[in-house]
């Protein structure tokens, strides 16, 4: 019977939709766009930012930084921090800046691990270590100058924790600018590379995964290899020609036509081919993305913003492939588009990130604005941000709605549920209207009924007229497919009743939605 009178009531909730959606539209014209928006993360850094990282180590996924920092938001904290939900806080120290975190399990349980220029971490730790979540450990006695890049590959013929930059040691031993941690001891990866290593990256060309290092070397295990090399657990081999100057930046993105791996950095030409400071690789050749940026690319990242997916550059540069964009800017397989007002000066980290909030990129470099408002060395973007805001009810409110669908989108379906809190059976109203609350901040008071989380005038749209069946009914809301209504902050309360005298009444909780492309 609950199916038969949703599949009767879809026409007349599509009517309802379209005419809450025009009066939302008539009453708040501004909101009719997607507006994407740029917000701080507590007051910042007084230094650089190098890198984020967001971990599980025993309490949640948690969001770390790492820098040339020595303070976060205003209060001590030496080259790293953590997000705690209100503030940065400090973690044991180092006693120099951390370029590089990354994620890895090295047989012994999850940890996190860290490189860059400092020596100690209330141990000896030289430029390498773990983070348990309390404490650091070493890498056995460490590398003897700067760790660039960490790379983690969990398991397979390649398993381990990869270590790159300028050192030529690592446990004491010969390693020239990259080395493999297996937990328990280091391991070099054949003669290594001539110069500086600044970037790596697993990419699966169609052979298998590898490893890929980048930076200023010529010479990959005694072989001519342009700024570039691909490690297959055995030997290195170069990429074509490679590039003829410095590589900042690795990323593997899919822009539709597979996986390729991303370049940045300082260089003109990849593969003979003018490029400036951006190229791509897709296992046998180069290409360009349009045409390149004016200054240096520092670093690369796909970020999915629940829309679309984007390679997302960020850097020194102010315009990419003749479009003006400071210092960030995404390219969608074919076209680079700004990211708004951009940043101030150079960005150095990029790291997508979605505290529950949806689907976010996190900035990190030394700038001090980002779209124009101030934010020291973090900030956070987001396409179009939405999602779904659960709107807390009050004692009157007994039941409960939730959602059933994250991401809501013009032109699907939308569903939602709402939970009785006495009534068993009966009748269940999904209504929409403008936001409203009272002094309490819960809403206004309907006399008989409770607290309403949504303005009484104008008059709430029923959207969904259905059946309350064992104390719960699942709504589903066709959201029509127009463009004009992606933006739009839909707010949504439930009204139960009982079917049986004393025909009992019960309000729900709310949700706010915003709309999708």
């Amino acid at each position: 019977m609950r199916s038969s009178m949703q599949t009767t009531c879809a026409p007349r909730a599509v009517l309802a939709a379209a005419a809450a959606f025009a009066l939302l539209l008539s009453d708040n014209p501004a909101q009719a766009q997607c507006f994407p928006e740029w917000s701080t993360i507590g007051t910042g850094f007084n230094s650089s930012v190098y890198d984020f990282a967001a971990a599980d180590l025993g309490n949640g996924p948690e969001l770390f930084a790492a820098g040339a920092f020595s303070t976060a938001d205003g209060l001590p904290a030496n080259y790293m921090s953590r997000w705690n939900g209100v503030f940065w806080e400090s973690v044991p120290t180092t006693n120099n800046a951390v370029y590089r975190l990354r994620e890895h399990n090295d047989g012994t349980g999850l940890k996190l691990y860290a490189g860059g220029e400092f020596t100690t971490a209330g141990t000896t730790v030289n430029r390498v270590a773990a983070f348990n979540g309390t404490s650091w450990s070493a890498l056995g006695s460490g590398v003897n100058a700067a760790v660039y890049d960490l790379a983690s590959i969990p398991s397979g013929p390649l398993a381990g924790l990869y270590v790159a930059g300028s050192f030529t040691t690592a446990g004491g031993n010969p390693a020239n600018r990259i080395a493999r941690w297996d937990g328990a001891a280091w391991h070099t990866l054949g003669a290594g590379l001539n110069g500086i290593v600044r970037c790596l990256a697993v990419y699966d060309a169609g052979f298998g995964p590898a490893l890929y290092a980048a930076g200023e070397f010529t010479v990959a295990g005694g072989l001519p290899a342009n700024r570039i090399a691909r490690w297959d657990g055995f030997s290195w081999s170069p990429l074509g020609s490679g590039l003829n100057n410095t590589v900042r930046a690795l990323a593997v993105h899919n822009a539709g036509t597979g996986p390729q791996l991303y370049v940045g950095g300082t260089f003109t030409t990849a593969g003979g081919l003018t490029a400036n400071r951006l190229a791509r690789w897709n296992g046998a050749s180069w290409s360009t993305l349009g045409s390149g940026a004016n200054n240096t690319v520092e670093s690369l990242t796909s970020y999915n913003d629940g829309a679309a997916s984007w390679l997302v550059a960020g850097g020194n540069f102010t315009s990419v492939s003749g479009v003006t964009a400071s210092r960030i800017a995404r390219f969608d397989g074919a076209n680079w588009s700004a990211l708004g007002a951009g940043l101030n000066t150079t960005v150095f980290a990029l790291r997508p990130f979605d505290d529950g909030g949806g689907a976010s990129l996190l900035v990190g470099g030394n700038f001090t604005t980002a779209d124009g408002k101030v934010a020291n060395r973090v900030a956070r973007y987001q396409s179009c941000p939405d999602s779904v805001l659960p709107v807390p009810g009050c004692a009157s409110n007994p039941a409960e709605l939730t959602t059933l669908t994250a991401v809501p989108k013009v032109g699907t379906v939308y569903s939602c549920r709402v939970d009785s809190g006495a009534i068993n059976s009966g009748i269940a109203l999904l209504v929409t209207g403008l936001p409203g609350t009272n002094v309490a901040g819960c809403g206004f008071v309907l006399p008989g009924i409770g607290e309403s989380l949504l303005a009484p005038f104008p008059s709430p749209t029923v959207l969904v007229n259905q059946g309350l069946v064992g104390g719960l009914s699942t709504f589903a809301v066709p959201i029509p497919n127009n463009p004009a209504y992606v933006g739009i902050t839909l707010p949504l309360q439930s009204v139960v009743a009982g079917t049986s005298a004393p025909f009992p009444l019960e309000l729900s909780t709310g949700l706010l939605l915003k709309l999708r492309p």
